[in-house]
């Protein structure tokens, strides 16, 4: 980064609750409006937004399909897996009953070709978590520093899937103390999930066989694929070819000593075989056969073949609120879902309008907004090892823990990081993929996948697994300043635990309103996800935006630590003089994007899919 004036130029290329209280969760059924204003400073390219106009409904396919909403079910899957070796969290509402319309269906994801993927799956007649499977498979293989895999459906009530990564049942806080291991190399892989919680889900909610989900993309790895500018980017930012741990990496990814170009052909021949093997065998093989075996010895034992078999998958509920006019469901924790809501609930107090978008004195209330959030990280872990993760979601969504914040927020100045409550830093990444999508019966999927770091913990298996480093997801353990002991977090290392998420897969609807807006959507980029989910879903359902122009305005951020105003190129000149002068003094720029976020969203008789511009290679699909 280089300091030019007091701004910060910066070349990163950032390619990565439960039920609130009584009064503050519901459905709502306040009539919906949008309208189509232009964003200052959001170009939108249009081939990476795919619009699908569907045939006009009868007064009794209406009627019907009321009736049939009545049926609802959300569900989010949290795991990890291989290179698959992920993290995935995933949403699903579905609508049961035929549909009303013509067969349609929309993919958006991080990548044209694994959008393209999943669509051919709808076509077949598979169902959004099939096309999901695919989709995030293919994300793997295509981008193997950053993706994964997901999907599942139900009825009547509102469920989560979590299949996210655990810590080793040898992992203890001590054997980590202050121990920078944690980030890369065998102490920094978790137990993979997301496979067995893919499986829960095509079993349940599947209608392909998972052979035919799986078997193009081991086609796809063994006959090749053009490489992409993101992952040029990982390469180049993230491998060391002098470094014997980065040795399988620079044998994958380097051609005559030098990383691959943009459009270069890349086959992985093992990773097919891998596949293949999944597609035929099913998933009991990573967990408890050859690749158990690999996981095992790759990790020099950290991860045991107990840890393995013994995986589990939670079901709990998900997070739902309202928002203005429309029911926004989210990822509970360990995910960023109640942080997510907490900046809506707070924004919402303010009067919102289209005016905001071009008033500065917004954009200060959203930093603060910003700031407020990240200070409130520090009370979420894993609810089955932190018994008062479930009251605190409750609280930081409450009208009046909600207001007090609120009148926290002055219009005339900034406070130093103290003020904001956080006592412990967050961790930056750049490992994540996101797909949204939407199949012929109206089920719409969101998921959200990372390895966490690029390329994870850079270690391989000999079948050419990219294993995770998902326990840097987890607090450092650092030694107490006096009495001896260890500082202790939330989000402490404790075995078979599951570390905190940023991830926010996000569904957005109006069930109780004919023909009304409902969205999929989440983002990219670790710890700028939530964040930039809540600035898209402000654009869309508070300034009227469409998801191409609320997903491509300009975004901005506060990460609080470090305290810098982290802003786009293009982001508007007269907002950033404002907050300078209002005493942000801090200023970063991100010429590549802070965050993406892809999408897809059904208005009245029309599909519509959107993959964020900034990410090079995203792409969306539609029929």
């Amino acid at each position: 980064m280089a300091d030019e004036n007091g701004i910060i130029k910066s070349q990163r290329d950032t390619g990565q609750g439960f039920a609130s209280s009584a009064d503050d969760v519901h459905l709502i059924d306040n009539e919906q409006t949008s309208t189509d204003t232009e964003l200052p400073n959001s170009p939108v390219n249009n081939h990476r937004t795919e619009i699908s106009p569907l045939q006009m409904e009868s007064m009794d396919d209406l009627k019907a399909k009321k009736k049939t909403q009545e049926g609802l079910k959300i569900i989010i899957i949290s795991s990890i897996t291989f290179a698959l070796s992920v993290t995935l969290a995933l949403i699903l509402t579905i609508v049961f009953g035929p549909p009303a319309v013509a067969p349609h269906g929309a993919v958006a994801s991080d990548n044209q070709l694994c959008s393209d993927m999943g669509l051919s799956i709808l076509k077949q007649g598979g169902s959004a978590v099939d096309s999901a499977v695919t989709t995030m498979l293919c994300l793997g293989v295509v981008h193997p520093h950053h993706s994964g895999i997901g999907g599942q459906h139900g009825k009547n009530i509102s469920t989560a899937i979590n299949a996210r990564e655990k810590a080793p049942g040898g992992a203890t806080g001590g054997l980590y103390l202050n121990n920078e291991d944690l980030k890369v190399g065998i102490l920094s892989v978790a137990v993979p999930g997301s496979l067995r919680g893919m499986e829960l889900a095509h079993k349940q909610y599947g209608k392909l066989s998972w052979k035919d989900l799986v078997t193009p993309v081991a086609d796809l790895a063994r006959q090749g694929f053009p490489v992409t500018g993101n992952l040029v980017h990982a390469i180049k930012d993230s491998i060391d070819p002098s470094s014997p741990q980065d040795d399988a990496l620079v044998q994958m990814f380097y051609r005559d000593g030098q990383p691959v170009k943009e459009g270069d052909v890349i086959v992985l021949s093992d990773l097919a075989d891998v596949l293949d093997i999944l597609a035929k065998d099913g998933v009991d093989i990573f967990y408890k056969g050859k690749y158990a075996e690999e996981i095992i010895n790759a990790t020099s034992g950290a991860i045991t073949a107990e840890d393995l078999a013994n995986y589990d998958v939670l079901e709990v509920k998900t997070l739902k609120k309202s928002f203005l006019n429309s029911t926004v469901e989210t990822m509970p924790a360990p995910g960023g879902g109640p942080l997510m809501l907490f900046m809506l609930s707070v924004l919402e107090n303010y009067t919102l309008s289209e005016f905001n978008q071009s008033d500065p004195l917004f954009y200060h209330r959203l930093i603060e907004v910003m700031k407020f959030m990240a200070g409130e990280r520090y009370r979420f872990g894993d609810p089955e090892y932190v018994n008062t993760v479930a009251n605190d979601t409750k609280l930081i969504l409450s009208q009046s823990y909600v207001g007090m914040i609120r009148n926290k927020i002055t219009d005339d100045k900034v406070h130093d990081v103290g003020y904001y409550t956080q006592p412990e830093g967050v961790k930056s990444g750049g490992g994540t993929s996101h797909v949204s999508i939407i199949d012929p019966e109206e089920t719409l999927v969101s998921v959200t996948s990372t390895i966490n770091s690029h390329f994870g913990s850079h270690v391989v298996t000999p079948s050419g697994i990219i294993l995770n480093n998902q326990m840097y997801d987890f607090d450092l353990p650092v030694a107490a300043a006096a009495g001896g002991g260890q500082v202790t977090t939330n989000n402490n290392i404790e075995p078979g635990k599951r570390p905190q998420s940023s991830m926010t897969p996000t569904i957005v609807h109006q069930y109780n309103k004919l023909c009304a807006a409902r969205i999929a959507l989440g983002g990219v980029n670790v710890t700028h996800i939530i964040s930039g989910v809540a600035q898209v879903l402000l654009n869309n359902v508070a300034f009227g935006q469409d998801l191409a122009k609320s997903i491509e305005a300009k975004r901005i951020c506060n990460p609080l630590i470090p305290n810098e105003v982290e802003y786009e190129s293009g982001f508007s000149e007269k907002i950033l003089k404002y907050l300078k002068n209002l005493g942000h003094s801090h200023f970063v720029e991100f010429e590549h994007g802070i965050s993406y976020v892809h999408g897809i969203a059904k208005i009245n008789e029309t599909v519509t899919a959107h993959g964020d511009m900034r990410e090079s290679g995203s792409g969306a699909s539609t029929y």
